[in-house]
């Protein structure tokens, strides 16, 4: 768990790669999620877990070589929110691309419920639309275990007057 001072350093850490380019933070934090992955972890022992029982047929070179993957995917998310949260609104927007069936420019749209895959592209599509479309937005995700961070994040993600809950 990480305390108050663990969040703010945080926090501050995400602020300074907001700053540099995209492309840099992004393999950060592949190469963190790599590192963090060769140590021992709680969480690192639940995901051969799940990969063991999700896919008993897999070799144990093949649910490492996931497990991997995954850990480096996951924490690279963690570290690309310094964009999402706290990067410069015009940075954000050509970061983001959006491919819909739906004329989000047409003025006369509905209501629209859009779905994404994964949380990462819900909260970057959510930013984006009220950023560059002046549409009004809300956003649906699992609050965090921190009640310090999830404030943080709440705010990070209604910057651009989303509502998150």
């Amino acid at each position: 768990m990480l305390g108050r001072i663990g969040v703010a350093l945080a926090v501050d850490f995400l602020k300074l790669l907001a700053l540099i380019p995209y492309g840099i933070t992004a393999r950060f934090g592949d190469g963190l999620g790599w590192l963090l992955y060769q140590v021992p972890s709680h969480r690192k022992r639940i995901v051969h877990i799940n990969l063991g029982l999700c896919f008993p047929e897999w070799t144990p070179e093949r649910r490492e070589k996931v497990a991997q993957k995954q850990f480096r995917y996951a924490i690279r998310s963690y570290v690309e929110r310094s964009a999402q949260w706290f990067g410069l609104a015009e940075k954000l927007a050509k970061l983001i691309q959006m491919d819909s069936e739906v004329d989000l420019l047409d003025p006369d749209m509905p209501l629209t419920l859009l779905l994404g895959f994964h949380f990462v592209a819900l909260e970057a599509v959510s930013v984006w639309i009220n950023y560059s479309l002046h549409r009004p937005c809300g956003s649906l995700y699992q609050p965090m275990s921190n009640k310090a961070l999830d404030d943080i994040a709440k705010q990070q993600r209604g910057r651009f007057d989303a509502e998150s809950g």
